[in-house]
């Protein structure tokens, strides 16, 4: 079976060969960690993990895109609505209004790119 094969049997529970294995993608933070425990700078982290695992490397991101914006349309501006000592209040691009540190901006909301903790304000 194909890489795109056995996902679409597998989303439709049909029988497959084997199960894909395709874990989300790591945060920032873990890959940093990941870097200092061992993780080569200059190799792919799902690369490595496969052959540590002594499984087939597969990319399924490329191959199955429906090419679909799932998000909302039109999307909220994102902005900032103040800066306090060590927090931002911000909207994001669905419209919530909360509290991030300092640390980071909207971007971290809008593409998960490390762990976040808000504060909910609306």
């Amino acid at each position: 079976m194909t890489i795109r094969e056995r996902y679409i049997a597998n989303v439709l529970f049909h029988e497959t060969d084997r199960v894909p294995f395709f874990p989300g993608r790591p945060k920032e933070s873990t890959l940093k960690i990941w870097h200092s425990q061992g993780l080569p700078e200059n190799e792919y982290w799902y690369s490595h993990l496969t052959k540590k695992l002594g499984i087939e490397c597969e990319w399924l991101y490329s191959e199955i895109n429906p090419g679909v914006n799932f998000r909302m349309i039109p999307e909220f501006d994102e902005k900032i609505i103040e800066r306090k000592k060590h927090t931002l209040i911000v909207q994001d691009w669905k419209g919530n209004i909360c509290e991030i540190s300092d640390e980071y901006d909207t971007r971290y909301l809008r593409n998960a790119i490390d762990f976040v903790t808000r504060k909910w304000i609306k």
